[in-house]
């Protein structure tokens, strides 16, 4: 299956790529120039034009600043995208590009406009409690049980048949290994409402992974991204 990949380069600047209206790579250490590796962002394409947001704040007035933006489909390595700052920095920038197949992924057909409010933000803190207090329990029944429509996402991105053992036995593998859950309040927990009303986030304060997994040296193993949908008149972790 032809995945799709974003990378992005930056010197000097904060700021935060987004793919039709869904943040997908946030940065926030501004001081020294980073290089983020291709990740997918098959899942939050949909058919035709797809909308890129480059949200670009300068970290200081000293020294140069740049964000190079670039998006290529896997199997053919054709660039669909590649956007530079140079000098010229904005606030936000907009661009687009055509999908080169259609996304076999079912996310924006299965995801139900929300409207935001306290409803909403509480469903999505007990849904985030509920992941965290799998994660501390070790749990990965629960946790893939969470995950199960990410997964099936994720197994037709890959043309593959989905097998959540797969994902259950990384977890057992992962939790053997004495990973500790970094503790967080759901009261300090930020929510917001993207992809056009169908995707909410769930965050610690500005923008960091709400459920953290480190070792028992403090060092961070990995972070799952709360990125929620309703799907079916359900509240659903669409990725993780």
């Amino acid at each position: 299956m032809n995945d799709v990949f974003l990378s992005a380069k930056v010197t000097g600047v904060c700021g935060e790529v987004s793919i039709n209206d869904v943040p997908v790579l946030p940065w926030f250490e501004c001081d020294e120039p980073r290089r983020f590796r291709p990740r997918s962002i098959m899942r939050w394409l949909r058919p035709g034009t797809n909308t890129v947001e480059i949200h670009q704040r300068r970290a200081s007035t000293d020294g140069r600043s740049d964000v190079e933006v670039e998006i290529v489909a896997s199997e053919s390595k054709r660039r669909l995208l590649r956007w530079s700052s140079g000098e010229r920095l904005q606030p936000i920038v907009t661009e687009s590009f055509e999908a080169p197949t259609a996304p076999p992924t079912q996310l924006w057909r299965d995801a139900q406009v929300m409207e935001f409010g306290q409803t909403l933000r509480g469903r999505a803190l007990a849904l985030a409690t509920d992941v965290h207090r799998a994660s501390s329990a070790r749990d990965p029944d629960a946790i893939v049980e969470l995950q199960a429509y990410a997964l099936r996402e994720r197994a037709r991105i890959h043309g593959r048949a989905h097998a959540p053992e797969h994902a259950r036995a990384g977890y057992a593998a992962l939790f053997a290994e004495g990973i500790q859950v970094r503790p967080f309040r759901a009261s300090e927990l930020v929510v917001e409402l993207y992809g056009h009303g169908r995707i909410v986030t769930v965050t610690r304060p500005g923008h960091a992974p709400a459920v953290v997994l480190e070792g028992d040296d403090g060092r961070v193993v990995t972070r799952l991204d709360l990125h929620l949908a309703q799907i079916g008149g359900v509240l659903t972790w669409v990725r993780s």
